[in-house]
């Protein structure tokens, strides 16, 4: 799973911490795919501390450029997170790397494409005048 130019935003430190994130998923998938138990948790823990600082950050821009749906872009995180979570605990009791990885890809795609995209003018408008 590559970040690819499709999800680049133009704002540098989300475009940064996005490839970020796609790194995190990808070296999951290669632990999960090595059949290393222990890379494969301690990438899972990696993911899911960045996926926190991502969207701290990602909220405190939209709060600082006045996103008027901010409160919704926070719900659909903490829905994420609450997903991640859970499937990082069902992890520890089977072999759920497949679903979480249909998951991810998907969820971050349709999410930086989506509802992250809308933020963008917001965030660039600002950038412009400074």
């Amino acid at each position: 799973m590559d970040w690819s130019e499709k999800l680049r935003t133009g704002v540098p430190l989300i475009d940064e911490q996005h490839r970020g994130l796609f790194d995190c998923v990808k070296a999951f998938e290669k632990a999960a795919t090595s059949g290393n138990i222990l890379l494969s948790v301690h990438t899972m823990d990696l993911l899911n501390r960045y996926v926190r600082t991502h969207f701290s950050a990602e909220e405190e821009l939209m709060r600082i450029h006045h996103f008027p749906k901010l409160t919704d872009h926070i719900a659909e995180h903490r829905k994420f997170s609450a997903k991640l979570f859970r499937l990082i605990m069902e992890n520890v009791r089977r072999d759920n790397s497949v679903e979480m990885l249909e998951f991810l890809r998907s969820w971050l795609v349709n999410h930086i494409c989506g509802s992250d995209m809308e933020y963008v003018p917001y965030l660039l408008a600002t950038q412009e005048v400074t």
